[in-house]
Parts: C-alpha cells; sequence; structure tokens
C-alpha cells in the first residue's frame, strides 16, 4: 500500500508480481497518466505472470520500461520458504575489525574546509581531523558493542528455540 501522495511524487516504479486486482489499481492509476493505453494494458496484464527476481522497471522522464531480471540475493532470503524438514542455517558470526590497520588509512586522509571531498594529506591530518577521526573510533566501538549485544541475545534466542529452528 502507497499512499497516494507518495505515489504522485514517484518519477521511477518497480512493479513485481502483482497478482491481485487491488493491488494492481494503484498501479493503473500511476500508469494512466505516463503511457498510452496499449503499454498500460501490455504492463498490467504481465504483472500476475512476472517470474521471481524479475519485475517492470519504468521511469517515464528517462524513456525507459523495460523487463528485467534482478540479480538473485545473496543475503538472507526472507521470502525463501523452507523444504519440508529443513532445518535453516545459523547466521555467521560478524568478522571484529582490527582497528589498528583502519586508523593509519584514515588518519591519512583531511577533509578540507567547506568541502565534501577528501584530500590526502600531505603532513598528517589537521586537529580538526584527528577529533572526527577519535569521535568516529568511538562510534565504531559502540557499534561493536552493539552487535555483541545483540549476537548474546541472538544465542539466548536460539537456544529457547531448540534445535528444531535455526534462525537465518
Amino acid at each position: 500500500m502507497v499512499h497516494k501522495d507518495v505515489l504522485s511524487q514517484a518519477d521511477i516504479v518497480v512493479m513485481m508480481t502483482l497478482t491481485s486486482s487491488q493491488d494492481r489499481d494503484p498501479v493503473s492509476g500511476w500508469i494512466e497518466g505516463q503511457a498510452d493505453r496499449a503499454e498500460s494494458r501490455l504492463i498490467l496484464g504481465e504483472l500476475p505472470r512476472v517470474g521471481r527476481g524479475e519485475g517492470w522497471v519504468w521511469a517515464p522522464s528517462d524513456g525507459a520500461l523495460a523487463r528485467v531480471a534482478f540479480p538473485a540475493i545473496r543475503t538472507h532470503d526472507s521470502s525463501r520458504k523452507p523444504r519440508r524438514g529443513e532445518l535453516l542455517a545459523a547466521p555467521r558470526t560478524l568478522a571484529r575489525l582490527d582497528l589498528s590497520t583502519i586508523m593509519p588509512a584514515l588518519a591519512a586522509v583531511e577533509v578540507l574546509e567547506g568541502s565534501e571531498a577528501p584530500v590526502r594529506a600531505a603532513r598528517g591530518p589537521a586537529v580538526g581531523s584527528r577529533k572526527r577521526l577519535t569521535e568516529q573510533g568511538r562510534m565504531l566501538t559502540s557499534a561493536q558493542a552493539r552487535v555483541a549485544d545483540l549476537e548474546a541475545e541472538l544465542a539466548r534466542l536460539q537456544a529457547r528455540l531448540g534445535p528444531t529452528v535455526a534462525l537465518a
């Protein structure tokens, strides 16, 4: 469900499988002002039959209208149905960051005043850059602590679920 105020501001629409007429009606209304009737009928007629991983991408202002195949999901696919009796793989643990290798590389980059573009410093970072790096280091340490807390919570939840169900 997309609110009409948002839909009216969309420049590009990606349409995946829509089998229900009430799901296709908002798309039909959006298409109405963008295309001729033949294009509209073609797209709306194909939406119920669009395969998994496929969809229509439409950017009228760029003159782009195409049925495309999207790359397969490489991360957790929450839409995939497990086969009967299948135990889902447990999530992998994130690797720990080695800040000793990252911090020198960050220290070698200086951001010019009023500029968004990083520029390699000739003599090391300016004082303001060091302050930013210190704050970013604190934020990274905090994020790592949060990840550790979430991993512990995940382990507790998996223990409560038992061996028959594993989170992916």
